[in-house]
């Protein structure tokens, strides 16, 4: 299970959550999870040099996920979005993210 610590992004000052382990394996279960709980599209991943970033809405923030060699990151234009995300993403269950094959 990742740990989901409070943060902030130094160039554009939003409010943020980092995921560690910055593991890819975690990105897209997150992105699931936050568009079935908050009802939007599952954005679009950009890839980049060396990771992924997405853009999207979520309870009428501006948002964007990215994920490189060392960082996994969720940052919010507005703190109390990033609040409740937090809450989420805190409160899921234990084997969420486990890999289970039949």
């Amino acid at each position: 299970m990742p740990n989901f610590s409070e943060d902030q992004w130094g160039g554009n000052k939003w409010m943020a959550i980092d995921i560690n382990p910055a593991d890819p394996i975690y990105l897209v279960p997150i992105l699931i999870h936050l568009s079935s709980l908050y009802h939007f599209s599952i954005p679009k991943l950009i890839d980049t040099l060396d990771g992924y970033v997405a853009e999207f809405e979520i309870i009428g923030s501006k948002t964007i996920v990215f994920l490189d060699n060392y960082t996994l990151s969720i940052a919010f234009e507005k703190i109390s979005v990033r609040d409740q995300i937090l809450t989420a993403l805190r409160s899921l269950p234990e084997n969420y993210f486990d890999q289970k094959s039949k």
